[in-house]
């Protein structure tokens, strides 16, 4: 930084008899006179800088005395020679008005008084209230009043260290006081936190934006074009990447830009935050994680780790293991002829990510994604309109075995499946002979098949069963039919669930939400834990639960579905019923 240092003795002593002689003079009948020229400086009590808005404001909640930031982000401070712009702008007694710059630094010794440099000087010319406009800019403005705020990493190049444009406005300032300058920031802060095993292999940060700004009197505009501007790194024990921008509106799918150590550059977007406003800090999290595997299908996954499909895959994906990350970047997973699932979780806890909106997992003749061994599935997304996935199941081809299009396969139990911030469209299917066997779109198949908790929060979830229905309808998001089976607690939150059950010329419908249907001359067990929804119409969401073919003499939407009269019935069906935005029920919700 460019700084003038301050000869201090002949100013003091020059300072001593220009106060005496203010001092010495009565002015203060009320109307505005002319002062002589150079009696009367501009005396400056200090400057501070004070923080922004409550909202995250950039500087501390007391005015603060250094331009340098503390490691929290939140206190900027002047570390002193700062030289600061200072316009005194007032009126003459003829009526005329007269503005005048000059330039003041931040003294050394206690990093908060002001002195005039020498030869640049302010006088006050008349009586009137004035107003005292100062601003400060680092890196130092050019002739054309721009200045350079892209390269702000290493703070030992001259050139370079983070940016910084400060304005303070005081109005109605007497010329017999000495008024306190309060900047305020002009720019907006922000901090990147990178987080993630790959976190250490950065070597540099950067955010998109203006790398130049105009500074008119301390009013930032932006000049020249966008790109990359280099970011601060931490110092001491800071966690935080930092850079000072232009305010304004940000390009948020490529706002973050990211090197290694092998000079390789990743482009990261970000979300929530789309305006930067001055004064304001804002932070980025970021989690850098190892680049992921590609599937190319036919692979079985026993190790934990980042993976991801994109495009067409025409072989099924075995998952086995804790800890895959799975992400699917407009795939396509379609098996076709074979009794086999698009994807297979056999165990383990698996994440899918979902991103972009052209997702499908679909099998002909088996299940979508089909889960055993107790495994676990989380399936989310960057919101419903950013994220979404097709799930279809197809027939089987064996008799008494159905499909599911998301979770437990025939004779399997798996663990929880949990959807969330994102679009699902998910159908189940019939067994071979399609008359006796369906599956669930979401939950179980057929013949033993057990499902652990479904939760569903914030998504959005078109469900289907298969729609040549069968005897034994079953549930869209809770038991396929018609042997023993179990879900545990289905939980809905925030979201909208739309769900069409198909029966048969019997009435045996099935739950949209909950139990299946049944007719059937043995014994089966069908057990469904605690339903509990909260929505915010009721009306609209029971409105969405839909049935087709056949028609209803008993049955709900949501809870138990219709067991038919037949003498034959022997089964057990095992339900502690729910609750709809808190009102209990017993056997079910929503008649049809």
């Amino acid at each position: 930084m460019n700084r003038l240092r301050l000869i201090k003795t002949a100013y003091t002593a020059l300072a001593c008899l220009m106060l005496a002689a203010c001092a010495s003079d009565e002015l203060t009948d009320g109307t505005v006179q002319d002062l002589p020229e150079g009696k009367y400086p501009l005396q400056i009590a200090g400057v501070s800088i004070t923080a922004g808005s409550n909202a995250e404001p950039w500087g501390a909640d007391t005015p603060q005395t250094r331009v340098a930031e503390e490691t929290d982000g939140k206190g900027s401070h002047w570390v002193g020679e700062e030289i600061i712009t200072v316009q005194l702008s007032g009126t003459l007694a003829d009526g005329t008005t007269y503005t005048e710059t000059g330039e003041y630094q931040v003294a050394m010794d206690d990093k908060q008084s002001l002195a005039p440099v020498i030869g640049k000087e302010l006088y006050w010319h008349s009586t009137s209230e004035s107003t005292i406009t100062s601003w400060y800019c680092y890196p130092a403005a050019a002739s054309d009043k721009t200045v350079d705020l892209s390269n702000q990493n290493n703070p030992s190049d001259p050139s370079s260290g983070l940016a910084y444009v400060l304005k303070s406005e005081a109005s109605n300032v007497k010329y017999n006081t000495q008024p306190e300058l309060k900047f305020k920031h002009q720019l907006a802060q922000i901090r990147v936190k990178l987080t993630g095993t790959k976190a250490s292999a950065v070597t540099s940060v950067s955010v998109k934006g203006y790398t130049k700004c105009t500074v008119t009197e301390g009013v930032v505009s932006s000049s020249g074009t966008e790109g990359y501007i280099s970011m601060k790194k931490p110092e001491g024990n800071s966690e935080y990447w930092e850079a000072n921008v232009i305010p304004g509106i940000i390009s948020t799918t490529d706002f973050v830009q990211l090197t290694d150590k092998n000079n390789v550059t990743y482009i990261c977007s970000v979300s929530n935050i789309t305006t930067l406003d001055k004064a304001k800090s804002y932070i980025f999290n970021i989690e850098v994680k190892a680049k992921p595997t590609p599937i190319i299908g036919g692979e079985t996954i026993t190790e934990p780790g980042n993976y991801v499909i994109t495009g067409n895959i025409t072989q099924t994906v075995i998952l086995n293991a804790d800890g895959i990350n799975l992400t699917l970047q407009n795939a396509n997973v379609a098996i076709s002829g074979q009794d086999k699932p698009a994807i297979d979780i056999t165990g383990g806890n698996v994440v899918m990510t979902i991103e972009g909106t052209n997702n499908t997992l679909q099998s002909s003749q088996w299940g979508g994604i089909t889960m055993s061994g107790g495994a676990n599935l989380i399936i989310q997304g960057n919101g419903t309109n950013n994220s979404s996935l097709i799930v279809r199941a197809g027939n089987s081809s064996k008799q008494n075995v159905s499909t599911v299009g998301i979770g437990a396969a025939s004779n399997a139990t798996c663990g929880d499946i949990r959807i969330e911030n994102v679009e699902v469209t998910v159908s189940g299917g019939a067994a071979g002979d399609q008359t006796m066997q369906a599956g669930a779109a979401i939950g179980t198949s057929s013949t033993n098949s057990n499902c652990g908790n479904i939760t569903i929060n914030n998504a959005h979830v078109i469900a289907y069963t298969a729609n040549n229905a069968s005897d034994c309808s079953p549930a869209a998001i809770g038991l396929g039919s018609p042997e023993s089976n179990e879900v545990k607690d289905i939980t809905i939150s925030g979201s909208t669930i739309e769900a069409i059950v198909y029966g048969s010329s019997f009435d045996e419908f099935g739950a949209c939400i909950g139990l299946c249907g049944a007719v059937n001359n043995s014994a089966p067990t069908y057990k469904c834990g605690t339903i509990t929804i909260t929505c915010d119409n009721e009306s609209d969401f029971l409105a969405n639960l839909k049935s087709q073919n056949g028609s209803h003499s008993s049955g709900y939407k949501i809870g138990k579905g219709h067991i038919g009269s037949s003498s034959e019935w022997n089964g057990t069906i095992i339900f502690p019923g729910g609750t709809f935005n808190g009102n209990k029920f017993t056997d079910g919700y929503g008649s049809w």
